[in-house]
């Protein structure tokens, strides 16, 4: 067994997708997963399902922004709570698609873009 096979198997079985390994598709699978496990973790951490896909990572500052917009200001609101539950409710699906898909990632950013930069107008950054 190659080195690298020797790798993906190990990546695999922590992951629990060994019949990869034996099919020769490892190299796919793990990716698809590893994005998915990791959009998940930070996903349950932030709470920000599409922006944390399309910036990559919750520790991004305009993912911090939209966490801090969403807890110190929506969460106050009928409105707000109402806009959290149905995002809650239909942004792990869009979030997959936004993190699978380039293109789509750039949409939602310059979809976000305007909104981010009004907050950060607004925030001090050091607040965040």
């Amino acid at each position: 067994m190659s080195k690298t096979r020797r790798t993906l198997y190990k990546i695999a079985r922590i992951m629990g997708d060994i019949e990869a390994v034996s099919k020769g598709k490892t190299g796919k699978r793990i990716q698809r997963r590893l994005v998915g496990k990791m959009t998940g973790k930070a996903l349950k951490s932030s709470g920000c399902f599409i922006a944390t896909a399309c910036y990559g990572t919750p520790l991004a500052k305009e993912v911090k922004m939209l966490t801090y917009l969403r807890d110190n200001y929506l969460e106050k609101y009928l409105a707000g709570r109402i806009f959290i539950t149905l995002y809650a409710f239909f942004s792990p699906t869009v979030s997959k698609l936004v993190a699978r898909y380039s293109l789509l990632k750039k949409v939602v950013r310059s979809m976000l873009h305007p909104l981010i930069s009004f907050l950060s107008n607004i925030f001090p950054v050091e607040k965040i």
